[in-house]
């Protein structure tokens, strides 16, 4: 098993968006140099309480930030893009990050997003189904041209090419996909797509998997691809840290729980890292990890 980071871009009461720049640019640095696996991003719009619009810039920044984590988008609403200006995006991060990027993908929810960013509501499924196979085509690197049910390109290729080639023989980023739904789950199982299985519960997840690597092999997938996606299979937990359980328990039951967390978390942390903060190579992490330590944390919770 391997621990990352859910962050999301952010501005908490009392904060600025550049406290939000600090701490995001922090909190990479910080989960790079203590051995943390990854880092996900996630995508919305018109909130400034969750999410970025453009995720891609945000980890092209955090690449020239980190040396060693893994930079992930949870996820990239396929939809809401031209598929080749995403595939182009994608493949820059992963050439910035030097192979480092992973890319979940997904329709998107949130109905006024759709009813803005969707050229076309009414044929989402659509778009996403023809954006994922232009992202496939795109990250093998070679000349391809698009006929799709929306979509429609003579033939291009896209540059840079991609960095990564995966231990099942295949280039470019892997892809990791909410399984939310029946067609989710046999679209990623078809696709020979990792599943991200969100905030379930074991036993739920458990079921919701058994139908995925079923679906799998009924799309052709043999025994070995099968393993080879689940063991990489992404999930979301809360996870809070105290000296004993009861103390953890006491700390869940009070309504202001999460932001005492946040703020002993980010103190705590701010006076190990700064040990290890270069402020040559990430000078705003270490001026958050300075803050931190000095328990200011207007700039993350009231």
């Amino acid at each position: 098993m391997k621990i990352g980071i859910a962050a999301s871009f952010r501005v908490k009461a009392r904060a600025s968006w550049d406290d939000a720049v600090e701490y995001l640019a922090w909190l990479a640095c910080y989960g790079d140099d203590h051995g943390y696996a990854n880092l996900w991003m996630t995508e919305h719009h018109f909130t400034e309480q969750a999410g970025a619009g453009s995720p891609a810039v945000v980890l092209g920044y955090l690449a020239a930030q980190t040396r060693r984590i893994r930079l992930g988008g949870a996820v990239m609403l396929v939809p809401f893009y031209h598929p080749v200006r995403l595939a182009e995006e994608l493949l820059l991060v992963d050439r910035l990050s030097r192979g480092r990027l992973d890319v979940g993908i997904g329709r998107g929810h949130a109905p006024i997003e759709t009813a803005v960013l969707c050229p076309d509501p009414e044929r989402a499924a659509d778009l996403f189904d023809d954006g994922v196979a232009v992202l496939e085509a795109a990250f093998r690197g070679d000349s391809f041209r698009f006929e799709g049910a929306y979509w429609h390109f003579p033939e291009i290729r896209i540059f840079p090419p991609p960095v990564q080639r995966r231990t099942d023989d295949s280039s470019g980023p892997p892809f990791y996909m909410p399984v939310t739904s029946p067609r989710s789950i046999e679209f990623a199982a078809r696709h020979g797509i990792i599943p991200l299985v969100g905030y379930r519960e074991p036993r739920e997840a458990t079921e919701v998997l058994g139908r995925y690597a079923e679906a799998a092999r009924a799309a052709g997938h043999d025994d070995a691809r099968v393993a080879w996606l689940l063991d990489r299979v992404a999930t979301n937990r809360f996870v809070l840290v105290a000296d004993s359980r009861d103390e953890a328990e006491a700390l869940t039951s009070r309504r202001a729980c999460l932001s005492k967390l946040f703020a002993s978390d980010v103190r705590s942390a701010g006076r190990r890292s700064r040990v290890s903060a270069d402020p040559a190579r990430v000078p705003a992490a270490a001026r958050h990890a300075d803050r931190a330590a000095r328990g200011d944390r207007n700039f993350w919770h009231p």
